[in-house]
Formats: C-alpha cells, sequence, structure tokens
C-alpha cells in the first residue's frame, strides 16, 4: 500500500514559498531563488498526487512559474553584482493553487470529459451490403430499429428491445454488424452516424472517478444525437 504523501509535499512547499517571500521581501533576491527553485521542485512532485488531469496541470503549471521566477531572481541579482543599477524586485507568483485549480477544473472538466467521449465517436462507411451472411441477424436487427423509431397508433403497444449485446469469439462479425447498425441511423445534423469504437484504453483513467463519469456521458452523447436521427434501413 503506497503512502499518499501530498499532505506532506503541499505543507513543505508552502513552507518553501513563505521563506521565498521572506527573502524577496528583506531584497535578498538569491536567497529567494533558492527556495522559489525548492517550491517548484516539490509542487512537481506534488503534482503526481493529483486527483484529476486539470489538477494535474495547474500544479505542474505553478512548478514552472516558481523555477521561472527564480530564474528572473537570479538575473536581478548578477546584474547587481557586476554594478548595474538596482533594480525593483517583481512580484512574487501566487500560491493559491487549490483555489486556482478548482477554477480549472470547473471550467475545464466538462469540456475535457466531452471531448474524451467525443474522441471515441468513429464514422463507419460499413453499410449491410457489405456484410455477407448473418442474414438472420440483420433482419432481427432492421426490425428492432423500426419498431424502436416508430410511432405505433394510440392504444397499441408493441413489445421490443431496448439493447442488444453481440458475444461471441473474435472474428464472427460483431463489430461490422455493430458498425452497420451504426450506419442505418443517420444523423440528420451533419449527416454522419454514431458509432463508438471503444477499448479499455480509451474508458479506463487512472484518475480516481473518471472511468466511471465517462459511461454516463457515452450515453447522454449518443442520446443527443440519436434523438435527432431516422431511420436509413
Amino acid at each position: 500500500m503506497s503512502l499518499d504523501l501530498g499532505p506532506k509535499l503541499k505543507s513543505a512547499c508552502d513552507d518553501s514559498l513563505h521563506k521565498a517571500k521572506m527573502a524577496w521581501k528583506a531584497g535578498d533576491s538569491e536567497q529567494a531563488a533558492q527556495h522559489f527553485d525548492q517550491a517548484s521542485k516539490l509542487m512537481l512532485k506534488f503534482a503526481e498526487y493529483a486527483n484529476s488531469r486539470a489538477q494535474e496541470y495547474q500544479r505542474k503549471r505553478k512548478a514552472i512559474e516558481y523555477r521561472e521566477f527564480a530564474g528572473r531572481l537570479r538575473e536581478l541579482h548578477n546584474e547587481q553584482a557586476a554594478g548595474a543599477k538596482a533594480a525593483k524586485l517583481p512580484a512574487p507568483p501566487s500560491n493559491d493553487e487549490d483555489i486556482d485549480s478548482r477554477q480549472t477544473e470547473q471550467a475545464g472538466n466538462k469540456s475535457e470529459l466531452s471531448n474524451a467521449v467525443n474522441s471515441l465517436i468513429h464514422v463507419s462507411p460499413v453499410t449491410w451490403d457489405d456484410i455477407g451472411g448473418l442474414e438472420q441477424t440483420k433482419r432481427d436487427i432492421k426490425y428492432t430499429l423500426g419498431l424502436s423509431l416508430a410511432t405505433p397508433p394510440k392504444g397499441v403497444k408493441i413489445a421490443t428491445f431496448r439493447n442488444i449485446m453481440f458475444y461471441g469469439p473474435p472474428g464472427t462479425g460483431k463489430t461490422l454488424i455493430a458498425a452497420a447498425t451504426s450506419n442505418a441511423l443517420k444523423v440528420t445534423s451533419d449527416g454522419q452516424a454514431l458509432f463508438f469504437n471503444v477499448k479499455v484504453s480509451g474508458v479506463m483513467s487512472k484518475y480516481f472517478g473518471e472511468s466511471s463519469k465517462q459511461q454516463p456521458q457515452r450515453g447522454l452523447s449518443g442520446r443527443v444525437r440519436i434523438a435527432h436521427g431516422l431511420a436509413r434501413l
């Protein structure tokens, strides 16, 4: 079981930033640069314990910001050591990582997740005519699609399937059938069929909770498009 060093790294980073800003206020640019460098290294390690991609990106961006500021302070120190006129020290970067991270996540998580799901959408050229054999299977699927999209007369209830699962060993036509089924639905907004070509690498994430978030997002994306679709059987 691995230890979560995140809180300790955050505390150490905050301590380095405090020392850096105290040195900056005292006009000691060299000492401040050393502490900002240390804060940059700690923040980079802290990024490894992020709960999301957005948070990881935010922490790495802060680490770069601290490192660049340390470089600017060293330049000023060298200029002063060379006898140049003392320049005003630049304002240090903020350490509001948690606030910035939450704002970044709120603004970016939705679009990031949506983009990840949309990247799984594949426009397939496969049609029913491209599949040899499996005639009974194709007829059953067409019949089911027709019933699902048809509007029955008032008072008439027709039992149909809501979901279809293909199963069997590789090479038996499951993917082809699924692709042709998606191609039987024409999306009127852009003329493309909707087909999620999903692999494990495309739906699993190392970040806690992101894999489960993608499941309903794919369903929502599909329902939105299919709601505007019509059968092309």
